[in-house]
């Protein structure tokens, strides 16, 4: 099964602006990041994300289809924004890339927090 995490991530405290991030492992989770509070939906599934950084599992085949598919509902203060990044198939045609390979070699941003 094809899991990932998503987490939160500060860019600048002056705005206030936080990026969001998936990857393939826990491990992979910045120490100052924190966890993303809300709902993960995606062409196979939803989940709620209500407490500390839990493994979202997208399922077993396609995880281009999967994360293409994907959509995040944060848990927002009055003031904020979400603002999501579209997920860019990395293949070419000579080479299929696998995209949660992807995510397990770096953390890819899939969206911003930030004050409206």
């Amino acid at each position: 099964s094809i899991s990932i995490f998503v987490y939160k991530q500060l860019i600048d405290e002056d705005t206030n602006l936080e990026f969001v991030f998936v990857c393939g492992h826990r491990r992979d989770v910045p120490e100052d990041a924190t966890p993303f509070l809300g709902i993960v939906k995606w062409d196979e599934g939803t989940m709620k994300i209500d407490k500390t950084f839990e493994p979202v599992v997208l399922g077993k085949v396609d995880c281009l289809s999967r994360l293409q598919s994907m959509r995040l509902e944060p848990q927002l203060t009055p003031g904020r924004s979400f603002e999501a990044v579209e997920w860019e198939d990395t293949s070419t045609p000579e080479m299929k890339a696998c995209q949660f390979q992807r995510c397990l070699v770096n953390p890819v941003r899939v969206g911003k927090i930030f004050q409206m």
